[in-house]
């Protein structure tokens, strides 16, 4: 094998490498965007659930004569 064969066999790994290593990288920033969306779903679902609760509870207070 003559050395520009395993030069391009070299350069051809890297560009593989390269490609690889790029898709990576692109699947790691969509995956961090959706951890993002994912929080702040997660928080308005809490606040939500909070806010029911709440509504729930006075409605069983008003029920049984806690409430005026």
């Amino acid at each position: 094998m003559s050395k520009e064969e395993r030069q391009r066999i070299y350069e051809y790994a890297m560009d593989r490498k390269n490609r690889e290593l790029k898709q990576l990288e692109d699947t790691i920033k969509e995956l961090q965007k959706d951890n993002e969306q994912d929080k702040k779903m997660l928080i308005a679902a809490e606040v939500f659930l909070f806010l029911l609760g709440v509504l729930f509870g006075a409605l069983l207070m008003k029920t049984f004569g806690r409430l005026p």
